[in-house]
């Protein structure tokens, strides 16, 4: 897709992505709806597999103002803990069991300072 930007003009589609590596071995296979505007960049109904597992959200990132804020909102279940923390190398912990929870988080996101804060549940 294409499109000029900045634009007055609202641009959405449905988006997949085929890997999202983390920390070399993490890898997620995700996808979802997407809408952009010239000041909002808001991802809907996204979906990932995580380790066995599953997880849906969404994202609203505020383009247009000073240090991109935030909010991000993840349901997430059946998540096998051991082999996610094995996949993202961690190695002096012993686990096990599953995760399932919920996660909201609001911030920013400058060059020099990243700042989050937001409350969950496992």
């Amino acid at each position: 897709m294409q499109t000029p930007f900045p634009t007055d003009k609202l641009v959405a589609g449905t988006a997949s992505v085929a890997s999202v590596v983390f920390n070399k071995s993490l890898t997620w296979r995700t996808g979802g709806n997407f809408q952009i505007h010239a000041d909002e960049l808001s991802l809907t109904d996204t979906s990932c597999n995580v380790d066995e597992g599953t997880a849906t959200g969404a994202l609203d990132v505020k383009i247009a103002e000073q240090d991109s804020p935030f909010v991000l909102d993840t349901t997430f279940s059946g998540v096998i803990l051991d082999r996610l923390l094995t996949d993202a190398g961690v190695a002096q912990v012993e686990a096990s069991g599953t995760l399932s929870g919920f996660v909201h988080l609001e911030g920013i996101h400058a060059t020099a300072t990243r700042r989050r804060a937001g409350a969950g549940s496992f």
